[in-house]
Order: C-alpha cells, then sequence, then structure tokens
C-alpha cells in the first residue's frame, strides 16, 4: 500500500437521465469532491459517448470514481474505444461490456495496492460505491440500464445490473435522494419549478428542461439546508446531452472534453 489518505478519493455527484419519444436527454453537474467534502472541481465532464458499429450511446459514472491513483472515467475512455471497433450483438451486451472491462481494472488496482478494498465500501449506500448509467440505441433500437459496483464481505466486485423499462417518461437521476422524494411528492418549496411536476414523455426540449431544473433544484440553497451532506456536493456547470437514432450531440457542452 502507498500509505494514502481515503480523503484523495474523488466523487461524481449528479446526474439524470430521461428517455422520451424523440430520445434519451442526458444532464450532469460540474463537481467533483473529495470524500470530506472538498470540492476539487465543477467542471468535470460526468457525460461520454460510446460509439459503436451499429450502436450510438451516452454514459456516466458517478459515486467513488478515482483518486490521485486510479480513475475510472479515464478507464472508461479506454475501454469504450476498444469495443468501438467490435461487433456487440447488443445495447445492453454493450453495457455489460464496459461495466466488465472496469471491474477487471478495479480488481487490478486492487491487487497492485492502488486501492485498499476497504475503502470501496465507504459509500454508505445500498447500490454500492459506483454506479454506471448507459443509454442509447442499437440497430435503432433503445436501451436503458443501469449497473452498480459493490464490494462484497469476501473482498470481490459485485456487478449489479437493473435494465430499465424503455418507454417515454422513464427516467433515472443521482443525487440527493431526500430531494428526489420531495420532488416527487410534489412539496411546496418545488412547485414553482413546474418543468419537475411530471416526467417529459414527448419531446427532446422537454427533457432538457426536466434534467437541467433537477439538478438545479438539488443543488440551490434550500436544497442544502435540508440534505447538506449530499447537495454541497452538487453544483458547477452544468452539462447536457442527447442521443437519438441519428447520433450524439451536445445541448450544453462540458467546459472541458
Amino acid at each position: 500500500m502507498y500509505g494514502f489518505s481515503y480523503l484523495l478519493f474523488r466523487n461524481m455527484s449528479s446526474t439524470a437521465f430521461v428517455y422520451t419519444h424523440e430520445g434519451f436527454v442526458i444532464s450532469a453537474d460540474g463537481r467533483s469532491t473529495l470524500a470530506d467534502g472538498t470540492i476539487t472541481s465543477d467542471s468535470e465532464t460526468k457525460i461520454f459517448e460510446l460509439r459503436g458499429q451499429r450502436s450510438v450511446t451516452a454514459y456516466s459514472l458517478t459515486g467513488h470514481i478515482g483518486s490521485a491513483f486510479h480513475d475510472l472515467t479515464v478507464e472508461a475512455q479506454k475501454i469504450a474505444a476498444d469495443l468501438s471497433a467490435k461487433r456487440i450483438p447488443g445495447g445492453y451486451e454493450c453495457a455489460n461490456a464496459l461495466a466488465r472491462g472496469l471491474k477487471r481494472y478495479i480488481g487490478e488496482c486492487v491487487r497492485d495496492g492502488l486501492i485498499e478494498d476497504s475503502w470501496l465500501r465507504l459509500r454508505q449506500r445500498a447500490d454500492g460505491f459506483a454506479r454506471l448509467v448507459v443509454a442509447g440505441y442499437h440497430d435503432h433500437e433503445p436501451f436503458f440500464c443501469t449497473v452498480n459496483f459493490a464490494r462484497s464481505e469476501g473482498g470481490k466486485t459485485l456487478l449489479q445490473p437493473v435494465a430499465h423499462p424503455v418507454y417515454p417518461g422513464t427516467a433515472v437521476a443521482e443525487g440527493s435522494d431526500t430531494i428526489q422524494k420531495l420532488i416527487k411528492l410534489r412539496h411546496p418549496m418545488f412547485q414553482e419549478r413546474q418543468e419537475l411536476m411530471h416526467v417529459p414523455e414527448d419531446t427532446l426540449t422537454e427533457g432538457v428542461r426536466f434534467t437541467r431544473s433537477l439538478i438545479e433544484a438539488m443543488c440551490d440553497d434550500q436544497a442544502r439546508r435540508i440534505d447538506p451532506e449530499r447537495c454541497k456536493r452538487i453544483g458547477g456547470h452544468i452539462h447536457t446531452a442527447s442521443v437519438t437514432p441519428s447520433g450524439f450531440s451536445w445541448v450544453v457542452p462540458p467546459v472541458t472534453k
């Protein structure tokens, strides 16, 4: 072991995906923090494209995604580049291949002493220490899934995939569970955000308004008073992309790619 502090772990915080009749919309904040809450960046890029021979896909990683010695987002881009040259039979197979590649990388980092196993258990949530969300089209057919990364008591990385129903109005968000529950309950403090009162189904424009407003709601002053531990980790530049059968495109690009 190198003897570095677990505080060096970098955390990615908030993303929001929604599927509409016109395609997928993905928004993410730009904030990255250390385990003690120290902000390391407000301009991180959290949305990435994975283009294959028969598919167009966007993915995002949140949770414990890196430290000074390893970085899941960098490794994911390497794996995605390799996958783009392969013939993969379906969208979910593509997502699983990306997840399995990251699982191998985590195992190698633990083996080589770049990650201490106990630090991967620091994120006290049922869904594990990191989450991969993948959405897009394969042969023009939509697919939408989440893969949670968890650690077993025996020290193995467990992949927990969830295939989401692909119908307009399906949404998945990472951030403050407390604020999301209040929004679903139509709490008065969020009623001025009319775009959050229902999950959009029809257009990309509605999806953009919904995903961006959801992230804004999780990092405003009211949210930070209600859920300071989670919401102080959300903020910075919100970037947004869309994925349709014709391709991936930026609606609001990240500060740096």
